[in-house]
């Protein structure tokens, strides 16, 4: 029997000070790109109601997804600004739909994130020429 305790002891204190950092590994995902699908860069669209749509990036666990008017390098106003965080189920949404813009140019992009890392933004720019001229800026 104390051999049996001496073997775990030899086991159990080893893992004690290895931590919970060796049991919980975080995919780097700095290096991945998002690609967007649409609006693509330089998209004319001539309706008003626009959808921001890109690909899942396997690693990440939420989405920075950003729209501003007319770019972020001057950007006037900041329209989008969100975290598409994955649900209790895994599923990561990789769109926004609905958004009522009105007439302008625009900029969006998106970062795939998880608890460790991030990767770059990938941007894209689009020009919205709809019927309406006015529309509401963002429907949630």
């Amino acid at each position: 029997m104390k051999r049996y305790h001496q073997l775990l002891l030899i086991i159990l204190i080893p893992m004690a000070y290895s931590g919970c950092e060796e049991l919980i590994e975080v995919q780097d995902v700095s290096f991945e790109n998002v690609r967007l699908l649409a609006p693509l860069n330089g998209t004319v669209l001539t309706t008003n109601t626009v959808n921001l749509n890109w690909e899942d990036v396997d690693g990440a666990t939420a989405f920075q997804v950003q729209l501003a008017i007319p770019d972020f390098g001057s950007a006037v106003q900041l329209v989008v600004d969100t975290l598409m965080v994955q649900d209790s189920l895994g599923i990561r949404n990789t769109r926004i739909t609905g958004l009522n813009l009105d007439n302008g140019a625009y900029a969006w992009r998106v970062r795939a994130v998880n608890s460790a890392f991030s990767t770059d933004y990938t941007t894209a720019s689009f020009l919205v020429v709809g019927g309406s001229g006015t529309a509401n800026r963002i429907k949630p």
